[in-house]
């Protein structure tokens, strides 16, 4: 029953991001409108079916601790994350750039979504029922908003690369664009930042509380999750004070985002298998 409740969200997400690829530059047209309204209405469906979802795991009021769930809770929430994100992206600096990339993302996570018992999935998440505690749901956010700057990026460089074959006037508007695409990548990190930074400090004081603070080899090798929120929260921090005390903005700024999201993807892959 939940594979297909999440499956009807999936659909709608899918015919957002469809209408968002066909309507690309199409600013405050009647579709823009239409697909803005979708969004909300996908996203409101989402969260009454996680909400639904997690009602039917019947967690008990004592502990913080699920029977056996049988779908990821942290891939159903970060998949939520994503389109929260985007949508408090738009609302509060009217962001369209990314709202394709959220929607697919939505979309192929809620129609492929795995099990959790899955050897695969084992792998990639660990302590998956701790994602419904605060602190964790400050990482997820965080992680979005950090996700959310990918297409951002992307874009920059492809817009970059076409610049010198536009006409005068094309070129103009390009070089606009580029502005706005690297203002709303230091914005969705500074968004991220303050996410991170709540999530560490207040996971730093429930493991002191309980005196279970790791070490290092902790970390590497038990908490990724903890080793991963580290990480985002470092390099964030490195590009936010690059851009404030060194200037570095546009094309700088997109090669220290890429070059920090590959980083991290390299050192919380390599903590699983070494």
């Amino acid at each position: 029953m939940t594979g297909y409740v999440f499956l009807c969200i999936a659909a709608l997400y899918w015919v957002a991001a469809i209408i968002r690829a066909g309507i690309a530059g199409k600013v405050n047209s009647k579709w823009d409108r239409i697909c803005s309204i979708l969004e909300k209405l996908s996203f409101a469906f989402f969260t009454i079916g996680i909400l639904y979802y997690l009602k039917q795991l019947q967690i008990p009021s004592s502990a913080q601790q699920i029977q056996s769930p049988d779908r990821p809770i942290s891939w159903l929430l970060f998949a939520w994350s994503m389109s929260a994100a985007n949508l408090v992206s738009e609302l509060v600096y009217s962001n369209q750039f990314t709202s394709f990339f959220a929607n697919l993302w939505v979309a192929v996570s809620l129609s492929f979504l795995p099990h959790s018992h899955s050897e695969g999935f084992n792998a990639l998440f660990n302590n998956d029922v701790q994602w419904l505690s605060l602190y964790r749901l400050s990482f997820l956010m965080g992680y979005a908003f950090c996700m959310l700057a990918l297409p951002l990026t992307v874009e920059y460089f492809w817009k970059t690369l076409r610049n010198p074959h536009l006409s005068p006037e094309r070129k103009k508007e390009n070089e606009r664009s580029l502005w706005r695409i690297d203002r709303m990548s230091y914005r969705m990190i500074l968004l991220a930042m303050p996410l991170l930074t709540l999530g560490i400090i207040i996971e730093a004081l429930v493991l002191f509380e309980r005196n279970q603070l790791p070490d290092f080899a902790q970390i590497w090798n038990e908490r990724k999750e903890v080793f991963l929120a580290i990480g985002t929260w470092f390099i964030c921090g490195i590009f936010l004070h690059s851009r404030i005390f060194f200037a570095w903005k546009n094309k700088r700024a997109a090669l220290l985002y890429l070059g920090g999201f590959v980083v991290i993807l390299v050192a919380h892959f390599s903590s699983l298998f070494f």
